[in-house]
């Protein structure tokens, strides 16, 4: 009887621990974590060079590099990005870029919303630049999140890469700080400080970027994710980009039309 006692109390015990020991449980610890159980990605590789950090005296950020000299992040990851402030002037001396084992200052950068577009001092080369999305994923949609937060609240610095699912719950979910946004839950994964401004992404496009998390009426983990919405500023993003090209481009006049100019 005493052994057949010891017996299950050891395998309860060994059952705790694996289980408290699991990504999938992991995720779901009541402190702030970074985006957990997921992907461990290598953020050095050729194909993931897109994914860039922003570090600054303010804080940590995650972005995600959509051009060579260009960076699409969320508000207030620059030190002089707060309301009101005009194109140009949103970064600080001190904030760097890195992405593809690279790091670059940021020259220009501008905001709309809760989104912000950062010009490079000089370009870094990935593999792939990820296209922006046309339109928003709809409820029920498979998308990922990307983000190099590293657990820490109160840390200044960005860590690894990781990735996690996202559901998309509501595409046009109502928040009163951030307007219209993607809803998405994660059943495997939280983020926090540093993966703000990071991708959300559905095959391959960039949908959203990472800007909250908080229990919702549409709660199914343990903090749900909302993104600030990518389609609808894309227009302003790709008008921006061509408005304001890196010095040293050589811009390309097109030529007068015949109809216009005659022979």
């Amino acid at each position: 009887m005493r052994a057949t006692v010891l017996l299950a109390l050891t395998a309860a015990v060994a059952s705790t621990f694996f289980v408290a020991s699991s990504p999938a449980t992991a995720a779901f610890s009541s402190g702030p974590v970074r985006i957990t159980g997921g992907t461990l990605e290598d953020d050095s590789a050729a194909e993931s060079g897109w994914m860039a950090t922003i570090v600054t005296p303010a804080k940590p950020c995650s972005a995600t590099l959509i051009a060579p000299s260009w960076v699409l992040t969320a508000g207030e990851c620059f030190s002089g990005d707060v309301p009101g402030a005009a194109p140009g002037s949103v970064a600080g001396p001190d904030d760097v870029v890195r992405a593809a084992g690279q790091t670059r200052k940021v020259t220009w950068a501008s905001h709309r919303g809760y989104l912000t577009l950062a010009r490079l001092d000089r370009p870094i080369q990935s593999a792939y630049y990820p296209p922006l999305a046309q339109t928003d994923p709809v409820a029920g949609a498979r998308t990922y999140m990307y983000g190099a937060g590293t657990g820490c609240v109160m840390c200044r610095q960005v860590g690894r890469y990781r990735s996690a699912p996202l559901t998309v719950i509501q595409n046009d979910y109502w928040n009163l700080y951030y307007g219209s946004t993607l809803l998405s839950a994660s059943p495997v994964g939280t983020f926090t400080l540093g993966d703000f401004g990071g991708a959300q992404m559905q095959d391959g496009v960039l949908a959203g970027v990472l800007v909250g998390s908080g229990e919702t009426q549409y709660n199914t983990a343990p903090t749900n994710v909302i993104s600030y919405k990518v389609a609808p500023a894309r227009s302003w993003i790709l008008q921006t980009k061509a408005a304001n090209p890196p010095p040293g481009t050589i811009v390309t006049v097109p030529t007068c039309p015949v109809f216009v100019c005659g022979k």
